[in-house]
């Protein structure tokens, strides 16, 4: 025979949730053992677009409604243990973050004819990211979907992953599909479907949501470009927990940066720093920049070049952001050196800062 030493029962305040809580008082009086009642509250968490959160904080859960929630919880528990004589102390309330998001790529599966899907096309500048969504309706024999559109990115040239099949003949790609499309950039709902790649495939929601968190994560960046002055340095570390779990590390060593920069203007609890304590901070930025630089031969190369290559520069994440952030850096540092009071900073730094600064000329 089980001797239990300790019971959890777990509650959601249904009858049917009461009704097992009954069972396990009961069960915990016959073997003596400790009653553990545990309620969880989910906190609902959307993908709330950065320019709606401008006070610079998270943006993805409403915290008045959460506290509103974990109140109200509490006082059924309270009430459900008043019941039955359960003393408070054996009364656990806990609030889980329920995640609407998806954290990863869902490549490679498998679909049916006839569902929705979410076809990704992300850009190494996030800003270019394009996307189809269209309904199944035939299963290529390499495993490929044929399409029929209904909403897709205008602007994006589909023509080199997208085959066109005529909905009038199904030429398999070979004739009139390609002779009805001429601007690749735009997508005929009326007399074409399109063959798309399987690994470019994802479920609806799961798409749309990834997205979402690129796209925030492009507004973060940005806000921190123009000098919102409610960005903390606490969002920007949220910002590379949510980067890696969108499957954008490249964004790590911009975002990284940024921090750098955002510490060398605010100080402890936001305040703002005078012009003679930012001179350190900024060149330890600038450090790192030149450190950067000098480690990855070809980063430097297309920062440097004059005009620069957008096109291969936004080939890579990386090298796209880390070259804005590179850009700001230098651009506000060197500003800096006018600003009045700089003077008063320590001589050395001062000039290590001038000096550095030198270095990045392009």
């Amino acid at each position: 025979m089980h001797h239990y030493q300790t019971i959890l029962a777990a509650v959601d305040f249904s009858a049917h949730s009461e009704q097992a809580l009954a069972r396990a008082l009961q069960l915990a009086q016959i073997y003596h053992a400790r009653l553990q009642v545990l309620h969880v509250v989910d906190i609902p968490t959307y993908p709330v677009l950065e320019d709606v959160a401008v006070t610079g904080m998270p943006g993805v859960w409403d915290t008045e409604f959460s506290g509103v929630m974990m109140e109200e919880a509490g006082k059924k528990l309270a009430a459900l243990g008043a019941n039955l004589n359960i003393p408070q102390e054996q009364l656990k309330l806990f609030g889980a973050v329920l995640l609407l998001l998806v954290s990863t790529w869902s490549y490679a599966q498998s679909f049916e004819v006839g569902e929705t899907v979410f076809v990704a096309f992300p850009a190494g500048n996030v800003k270019d990211d394009a996307f189809i969504v269209g309904k199944v309706t035939r299963i290529t024999p390499q495993g490929n979907y044929q399409l029929a559109v209904e909403d897709y990115v205008e602007g994006h040239d589909y023509g080199s992953s997208c085959v066109p099949i005529s909905k009038h003949t199904q030429d398999q790609g070979l004739g009139e599909g390609w002779q009805l499309w001429q601007d690749t950039t735009k997508l005929d709902k009326q007399r074409l479907e399109y063959v798309v790649p399987k690994e470019s495939v994802m479920k609806l929601d799961e798409g749309k949501h990834f997205f979402i968190e690129r796209n925030n994560l492009y507004i973060v960046f940005g806000r921190w470009k123009s000098d919102a002055p409610m960005l903390t340095v606490e969002r920007l570390e949220r910002a590379e927990r949510e980067a890696k779990n969108a499957g954008l590390d490249d964004m790590l060593p911009a975002l990284e940066l940024a921090k750098l920069h955002r510490q060398s203007f605010y100080g402890e609890n936001a305040r703002p720093l005078y012009a003679f304590e930012t001179i350190a901070p900024l060149n330890t930025a600038v450090e790192a920049v030149l450190d950067l630089l000098n480690k990855d031969k070809s980063l430097n190369k297309l920062w440097r070049a004059n005009p620069r290559d957008w096109q291969a520069i936004s080939e890579s994440s990386r090298d796209y952001f880390l070259v804005d952030a590179i850009d700001k850096i230098v651009t506000d540092a060197r500003s800096q050196l006018y600003e009045e009071g700089t003077e008063n900073a320590n001589p050395q730094v001062l000039a290590n800062l001038k000096k550095n600064l030198e270095k990045l000329k392009r």
